[in-house]
């Protein structure tokens, strides 16, 4: 039996990584990666030019270039927008090459062009883009909270444990037990180094951030706002309370300012007369706190809040005694403190890693105010902290703060009347900011 087979019909084949049509077309072939010059394409862009295709003995005997074609037809195939395209017409497709290539060569893909047109469609002007309306400023920091206090779904439902798990999640570094309320080395020495308050002091005080970040974003602040208590003998709840819009005190900012005391009468009276989605933020901030604490400084916490009343013992009075454990300033701690200005006079930015200013400023503030409540911040810290800022390797920065430093010198030389704590905390923030705002420029 024989077959006659003829040379200009294509069969559809099933591909095969070793066919050797496709391995001749690596070689210089009409395959996928076979076009090449002088290939049958190039003859299908002459034929589409109404040239005649005489046959493989048409060329025979002219001067060819270095693409493989005669001389006079290699600059008329070059002029015409390349070899395998004549004036951007379409180019026909072999039996080895490849469908998905196929209307490729020489264009930019349909799909790209279209999602182009479609981005370009969805910008709209800009006499379309705003409103007529100027949005309130309660408006814009609403939304900045996750899920509303009067959104959580009803109690027990699916929705209300479903919030419940996500606000009262661990944050992702929990707090450590206080270390630095034995601020000892190991020779029973003081320690004030910094790394110590780095990892001790300072690193819980981040973290403060963190918690109250999370307790914003899901609106459990509310009931933590605590205001004076006026009058304890008053009959009436509102005549016990001062105004929180004048008074109140943000436990999660300034828990130095607020006693034990007043958080317990404030625990009992949310209890007997707030409303039912504050008491529930309550419940969830003492579930967070106590998630984010490491086992033994929740065991520290545990074993002052069993001693209040049943009737005290709530949300309030936890994160109060959870505050007052990981912060307690003691005679040895306010050493410990003011001790970390003068080491930080001698190390500089230059000791914290990669010199973060932004670390290290953020150190400086929260044990500035913490030294603040207490009326202990030392009236030279101001210029031990110029001289640390000056102890850095970037010139520019240094030589900045060295100006500033002999400025604060001759101000401490002019004016010799003690001031308070609260205008040196001022000062202090104030040349952090500055610090942190030079070293992005």
């Amino acid at each position: 039996m024989s077959f006659d087979f003829d040379p200009n019909v294509n069969i559809d084949r099933e591909e095969d990584d070793n066919d050797p049509e496709d391995v001749a077309s690596y070689l210089g072939g009409e395959g996928l990666y076979g076009r090449v010059p002088g290939g049958p394409q190039v003859g299908a862009a002459n034929r589409s030019q109404g040239q005649a295709h005489v046959g493989p003995d048409q060329d025979r005997g002219r001067p060819l270039g270095d693409q493989g074609l005669p001389i006079e037809r290699q600059g008329q195939a070059q002029a015409r927008g390349g070899l395998g395209q004549a004036r951007g017409g379409p180019v026909t497709r072999s039996a080895g090459q490849a469908p998905s290539l196929q209307g490729t060569l020489g264009r930019v893909p349909s799909q790209v062009s279209l999602a182009a047109s479609a981005a370009s469609a969805s910008v709209i002007p800009t006499s379309g883009y705003f409103g007529s309306q100027k949005r309130q400023a309660v408006e814009i920091n609403a939304r900045r909270v996750i899920c509303p206090k009067h959104a959580r779904g009803a109690h027990g439902s699916r929705d209300y444990a479903r919030h419940q798990e996500a606000a009262t999640k661990a944050i992702p570094y929990p707090f450590a037990s206080a270390k630095h309320f034995h601020a000892k080395n190991a020779d029973g020495e003081a320690s004030n180094k910094y790394a110590n308050l780095q990892s001790e002091y300072a690193g819980n005080l981040a973290k403060i951030k963190t918690l109250k970040r999370r307790m914003d974003a899901w609106d459990m602040i509310s009931p933590f706002v605590i205001p004076d208590f006026v009058d304890p003998y008053a009959l009436s709840v509102e005549d016990r309370w001062g105004d929180r819009k004048l008074t109140g005190v943000n436990l999660l900012k300034n828990w130095g300012k607020v006693t034990l005391k007043q958080c317990r009468n404030w625990q009992r009276d949310s209890f007997d007369y707030a409303c039912t989605e504050d008491l529930t933020s309550m419940e969830w901030a003492k579930s967070l706190m106590m998630n984010s604490c490491d086992v033994l400084l929740v065991d520290r916490i545990d074993e002052k809040f069993d001693e209040l009343d049943l009737y005290e013992q709530g949300g309030v009075t936890y994160i109060k005694i959870a505050l007052d454990e990981m912060f307690t300033i003691s005679n040895t701690v306010v050493t410990t403190l003011q001790g970390f200005f003068e080491a930080f006079a001698k190390e500089g930015i230059a000791k914290v890693p990669n010199e973060d200013v932004r670390a290290s400023t953020e150190q400086i503030v929260a044990v500035a105010e913490r030294l603040a409540e207490v009326s202990a911040l030392p009236t030279e810290s101001t210029r031990h902290i110029l001289e640390g800022f000056t102890r850095c390797s970037v010139i520019v920065f240094r030589q900045t703060f060295a100006h500033l430093l002999v400025a604060e010198r001759l101000q401490q030389l002019r004016y010799l009347t003690n001031r308070n704590d609260s205008y040196h905390l001022i000062d202090i923030k104030r040349l952090c900011k500055e610090a942190t705002i030079y070293s992005i420029l």
